[in-house]
């Protein structure tokens, strides 16, 4: 080696003085069944922990949809789009529901309160089919003994997506089955094609 090059060693081992070196070592091949497992140890809650808060959860959701204390009654009485302390999912879940009336004839100008406007809707508003005459009958129940349906609050617009999944959100914990009907209903497909359908939105 030439004297040039060595000086070119100690110039790189100067300019780089803690370049790491790995060392392999050599390791026994073994089939994928002969494998240790490895001994992972997990942080956070576990399942039972899990399932007690997810029960919590939605018992406080049957809360605030059963009684005139609803989250949702913040909503009614804001005047800005911007709420934060309120569930997203009860928002959108909102959002479908004054659709609907909307889409029947309701009319932010109107003197009519939501809440009257939807007690006073034939029997007939959401069709005439067994489920549809069934979807009406559990949506005027909603909307009479919420208070946060006086008013449809300030105007939005909602992507199908965000209602699919709030819709699926609440009907997963076996109360108010029937949202999945009203999105069938409002947006003409069911939750899980309205999942996927991006760039669907509504006006409330």
């Amino acid at each position: 080696m030439s004297e040039s090059e060595n000086e070119s060693e100690d110039d790189f081992g100067r300019a780089n003085p803690e370049t790491p070196t790995t060392v392999f070592e050599d390791t026994q091949q073994m089939s994928p069944d002969e494998a240790p497992v490895p001994n992972i140890l997990v942080l956070g809650p576990d399942a039972r922990s899990q399932h007690k808060h997810s029960q919590q959860h939605q018992r406080g959701i049957q809360q605030k949809w059963s009684s005139t204390s609803s989250t949702l009654s913040g909503y009614s009485g804001s005047s800005t789009s911007t709420i934060t302390s309120e569930d997203p999912h009860l928002l959108a879940l909102k959002l479908i529901i004054v659709r609907a009336a909307i889409m029947i004839g309701y009319q932010r100008s109107s003197s009519m309160s939501l809440q009257s406007f939807v007690k006073a809707m034939p029997s007939n508003s959401f069709g005439r089919e067994a489920w549809q005459v069934q979807l009406l009958d559990q949506y005027k129940k909603l909307v009479a003994s919420d208070q946060a349906f006086r008013s449809p609050g300030p105007a939005r617009r909602a992507a199908a997506t965000d209602i699919a999944r709030a819709v699926r959100w609440m009907v997963g914990s076996g109360q108010y089955l029937w949202l999945a009907d009203l999105f069938r209903w409002v947006f003409g497909c069911r939750v899980e094609e309205g999942e996927m359908r991006e760039g669907l939105y509504i006006q409330t």
